[in-house]
């Protein structure tokens, strides 16, 4: 399989509004670790990265609530259910909640094209291969 970068997503730390941890613009994982979680299931891609990131910091979070989408996840979130890390995305600026950023964190999602190179691949899908790869520089990196 050829796995190409494309694009690259922040993680971020989202608390309701009236949340403790909301008084803060930034927030190390051990400050999160008293309070509920809602996580990531383990079909879910982002998964992998969320666990990375409390393995750099040796604890595991409280998980109250298991889901694979991120947007109900933001939605629980919003409703006070516990607080979650997500990919920064617009939705969360419609929702009552506070994104903080983990400090001392490279906390980020990679998004990837994978095709098989050993099996046929119409005109079509190699074609927008080629397009993605050419319009998507700055997200390209050759292995």
């Amino acid at each position: 399989l050829s796995c190409i970068p494309v694009a690259g997503q922040q993680l971020v730390l989202i608390v309701p509004q009236n949340h403790p941890l909301a008084r803060y613009e930034e927030a190390d994982l051990e400050q999160t670790l008293a309070y509920p979680y809602i996580y990531f299931s383990q079909g879910a891609g982002v998964r992998y990265d969320v666990d990375r990131l409390f393995e750099e910091v040796g604890e595991k979070p409280r998980i109250s609530y298991e889901t694979e989408e991120d947007r109900v996840i933001a939605g629980l979130t919003a409703q006070n259910f516990g607080i979650s890390i997500v990919p920064d995305m617009e939705l969360l600026d419609h929702l009552s909640l506070k994104k903080i950023k983990i400090k001392n964190s490279t906390a980020k999602r990679s998004i990837y094209m994978v095709s098989n190179d050993q099996i046929y691949i119409p005109p079509a899908v190699e074609n927008f291969r080629r397009f993605i790869i050419e319009e998507l520089p700055e997200f390209f990196q050759t292995p």
